[in-house]
């Protein structure tokens, strides 16, 4: 593997990871390489990735509930643990970091136009 030599090229590493991880049914590996490339986006104020990352999350968790619905991190097995899916969990976070993003960049413009 080549020496990452940005935030965004580790991003970038952090999604190829997770979508290995998941052909490959490893779903933890994948929950953990998507929470960290949600931190990478974040910190590079990327809504867009957010935006799929997000995604990415509610579509994993969709499989899991389809396809093996015993599977600790399916919805079923969440709530009978009184929880939500850790993969919907970090759906609903990524959904807050892009609008921590937005409100401040919505809050940077107001201030530059007051002036």
């Amino acid at each position: 593997m080549q020496e990452p030599q940005s935030l965004g090229s580790i991003l970038e590493t952090l999604l190829q990871l997770r979508e290995a991880a998941f052909r490959l049914r490893h779903h933890e590996v994948a929950f953990h390489t998507l929470s960290a490339a949600a931190h990478a986006a974040e910190q590079l104020g990327d809504t867009k990735t957010l935006e799929r990352i997000e995604r990415l999350a509610r579509e994993h968790l969709e499989w899991i509930d389809a396809n093996d619905p015993a599977q600790r991190f399916s919805t079923r097995s969440a709530a009978q643990r009184g929880f939500s899916s850790i993969f919907e969990q970090l759906a609903v976070t990524t959904a807050g970091m892009r609008a921590r993003l937005h409100l401040r960049r919505d809050r940077s413009r107001a201030e530059r136009a007051r002036g």
